[in-house]
């Protein structure tokens, strides 16, 4: 027994060891495979990063949303109008409209697993405010700036906070500073041309370029030399990362635009049909690329042992359920299919899908063709007839079930 609870006792230290070697990580993301877009007119939709389908409305708190971040919990966005962070649950319940109140004319916004920053104008001077992701501890100059900061940006990673000084189109730097709000660097990046939204991951800051003819670019956070990742976009705005894409809003427009994360398979029309203008983007999904550890961390030497490698029994892993803030799956939540109008129509034509808890399908099909839809309530769907479809049922899919509609909707030729 005495050399039972020796043997425990060593491995227990061993992982401690490994446990403190492990780097700091960065911002906390959610399990969800989604994209949240902040709409000006319509509140945040909420488009599946699969690109199957999307919820315009999915938050609708009223005022003018111009940002939008997300964490493992929540959603935050800034009001434009009502100078305010509003807040809900990440699921779209629990919405507060008046989270946090930062005073006038407040632009962008980010979070990471300790606080929220946003750039807003105090007492006529542009600035980065911070307060706890709790709403406590309002610091509304967290970081000092100028005009140059207006209509600005704010991304942050592990390590580092950083910001545009887009000047409504006229500035061309990116300013950094620690996380204390320390060694604040306005020129951090220079030579751009209009550096609008910002993020940083993996690594690297990217940033879109609000011009006519625009871009979105990229630089190493180690070494800060700026280059075009994907080159001739019509005045990109919003921005979000995940681990294998980079979206973007497309100006004044209803699409987001995709490439993937190196720039490769670009198109401005990812998704369409969205309602008002797009502006900040933020995303949930497995997140953003991992971020590099800046140096090897010290390994303890490990001592001799009869076990080549540890037993992966002992080791409890967190439920995936536990990490998804979804709603919990039940029956109430299986969608169905009552209705859909017109019956018939051609390839292209609109259909207005009736039934209940439409408000999280993710695939629509006609006659097993997928299909592009909008969601509009958690009663209704509107969707496009695709290319292929042939005379059949309507089916949707969501996470806790599928439904097929009575009858078939034919496909005229």
């Amino acid at each position: 027994m005495a050399r039972r609870l020796a043997a425990l006792a060593a491995v227990g230290f061993v992982a401690a060891l490994l446990v403190m070697a492990v780097p700091p990580a960065g911002p906390a993301r959610a399990a969800g495979g989604y994209l949240y877009n902040a709409r000006m007119t319509s509140g945040i939709a909420r488009i599946a990063a699969d690109g199957s389908g999307f919820t315009d409305g999915f938050v609708a708190p009223g005022g003018s949303a111009l940002d939008v971040a997300a964490d493992a919990a929540h959603l935050y966005w800034m009001d434009q109008v009502g100078a305010r962070i509003g807040r809900s649950d990440l699921d779209g319940t629990g919405v507060d409209p008046s989270f946090i109140t930062i005073g006038a004319d407040g632009t962008g916004l980010a979070v990471d697993a300790s606080h929220i920053y946003w750039m807003h104008s105090s007492g006529g001077v542009w600035a980065i405010g911070r307060a706890n992701l709790d709403g406590t501890g309002v610091t509304p100059v967290f970081i000092a700036g100028s005009a140059s900061m207006t209509n600005g940006g704010v991304a942050v990673d592990g390590t580092h906070l950083y910001w545009t000084n887009f000047a409504s189109g006229t500035g061309s730097t990116i300013g950094r500073a620690n996380l204390d709000g320390t060694g604040a660097d306005p020129a951090w990046l220079s030579g751009l041309t209009a550096p609008c939204r910002v993020v940083a991951a993996g690594g690297f800051v990217y940033w879109s370029s609000w011009a006519t003819i625009g871009a979105i670019g990229r630089a190493s956070t180690a070494d800060p030399v700026a280059s075009t990742l994907v080159p001739a976009l019509s005045r990109p705005w919003g921005l979000a990362v995940d681990a294998q894409h980079v979206y973007w809003t497309v100006g004044n427009t209803a699409s987001i635009g995709r490439s993937g994360i190196d720039g490769s398979d670009a198109t401005s029309s990812w998704v369409t049909g969205l309602v008002g203008f797009g502006r900040g983007l933020a995303t949930d999904g497995t997140g953003a690329p991992p971020e590099p550890t800046p140096s090897p961390s010290p390994t303890p030497t490990a001592s001799p042992t009869t076990s080549p490698t540890p037993s992966p029994s002992p080791s409890p892993s967190p439920s995936p359920a536990a990490a998804t803030p979804s709603p919990t799956p039940g029956p109430t939540l299986v969608p169905t299919v009552t209705s859909f109008s017109p019956r018939a129509g051609v390839h292209g034509s609109l259909v207005t899908i009736f039934g209940t808890n439409l408000g999280y399908v993710r695939s629509v099909t006609f006659g097993g063709v997928p299909a592009t839809f909008s969601v509009r309530s958690p009663t209704t769907i509107v969707a496009r007839v695709p290319a292929g479809a042939t005379t059949g049922p309507i089916g949707v899919t969501s996470p806790f079930g599928s439904a097929v509609g009575p009858g078939s909707f034919i496909v005229l030729h």
